[in-house]
């Protein structure tokens, strides 16, 4: 589930890169596709019922601003 929210959050951030709603530079570029792809590759980690031992992703702050927008808060 925190991955799910985590994913929504980067794909409405993804719509207003696309949509030239918020700029993007190659630095935040860089770090938003490694926050995707350490969302993507958890699940790797993940033995049995360790899932709570294993740190999260830390969310980018020019990310952040679009979890107010995600349904389902």
């Amino acid at each position: 589930k925190e991955r799910t929210k985590a994913l929504n959050t980067l794909l409405i951030y993804d719509k207003a890169v696309l949509n030239r709603d918020q700029k993007q530079t190659k630095e935040e570029k860089e770090v938003r596709d490694q926050y995707k792809k350490e969302w993507l590759n958890i699940t790797k980690k993940v033995k049995s019922n360790d899932y709570i031992k294993i740190e999260r992703p830390v969310r980018p702050s020019f990310i952040s601003y679009y979890e107010q927008f995600r349904e389902g808060n």
